[in-house]
This record gives structure tokens, sequence and C-alpha cells, in this order.
């Protein structure tokens, strides 16, 4: 993620603030959680969702912390500092302290409460590619091809990150 960060930063730093904090943050961050964690349960099982979940724990914690950092700069133009309140409560966090418990000491859950959050696990890639295709539906397809910076996020974020994480 950091090196994320430094590369979208370099690359959409000469644009107006209003827009490069946008590009800035589409660039280093891809929420790899809707469909890494279904793929890596399909692959590896419970142990491939534990790996993958380190990296969403790490991609929350950059996300509340520069993230944050680089959408306040653009709202305000100034350096905005982080807020440690905002850093630990938030969803994401949350999640991993009750989560992390559950999972490390292997406490089963009553069926009244497990099954409901299974159903609602399963429904999560589904739903997000549901409102997801809605959302392309809605947009002029030759919008994308007229600002250049979107094209450069999407090269950032499908190519030139595998490539430097495959060489790192």
């Amino acid at each position: 993620h950091a090196v994320a960060a430094f590369v979208s930063t370099f690359v959409f730093n000469k644009c107006d603030i209003e827009k490069s904090v946008i590009f800035k943050y589409a660039g280093a961050y891809s929420n790899a959680g809707y469909m890494g964690l279904p793929l890596a349960n399909a692959i590896f099982g419970n142990e491939g969702v534990f790996y993958c979940s380190a990296v969403i724990v790490s991609f929350q914690i950059f996300c509340f912390t520069h993230g944050v950092y680089i959408m306040n700069k653009g709202k305000t133009g100034n350096k905005k500092g982080i807020e440690l309140k905002k850093l630990i409560v938030n969803p994401g966090v949350i999640g991993v302290v009750i989560g992390m418990p559950i999972f490390l000491l292997s406490i089963n859950l009553p069926d009244v409460i497990a099954q409901p959050i299974s159903y609602v696990g399963s429904l999560n890639s589904p739903l997000a590619m549901l409102i997801f295709g809605t959302y392309i539906a809605n947009t002029s397809f030759k919008s994308i091809f007229k600002e250049w910076r979107i094209l450069a996020v999407a090269f950032i974020r499908l190519i030139l990150m595998p490539a430097i994480m495959l060489v790192i």
C-alpha cells in the first residue's frame, strides 16, 4: 500500500487538488476484499481467508490514515492531521477486534448467530457486482476516455502495481 500510495502521489501530483486527491486515492487503494476473500476461500480455504484478511487489515489502516489524510487535504487544501479516534473507531478495525479473537480462539458461535453471518458473507461479492454493474450501466462509456487520469488509475492498479509487486 505504501508503494502504491507513493506511485499514485507521484503520477497525480500536478493536477488540481480537488481531482488529484481522488485519483491519488483510487490509484493507491483497491478494495480486494470483495473478490479476494471469496477467491482465497475457494482456493485455499480458511487459511487463505486468514492471510487475505491480513491484507485487508493493512488496507484498512492505510485507508484510515493516508487515505483520510489525502481526502481531507482535498477538502480543505491544507494538511489536516490524522485523528486517532477515526483510526481506531471504524467498521474495519471494529470487525477485526471482534472477529480476530473468535478466529484465534476457535470459538464456535451458536447457529442463530453464525448462519445469518454466513448468509450476509455469501451476499458480499454478488451484491457488490450488482451495485457496480448498475453504476457502470448508468455511466457513459465515452466519458471514461475523456479524462486521461481515469485510464492512468486503471493502468496503475491493473498493470504497474502488480508488476512492481512481482519484482519486490
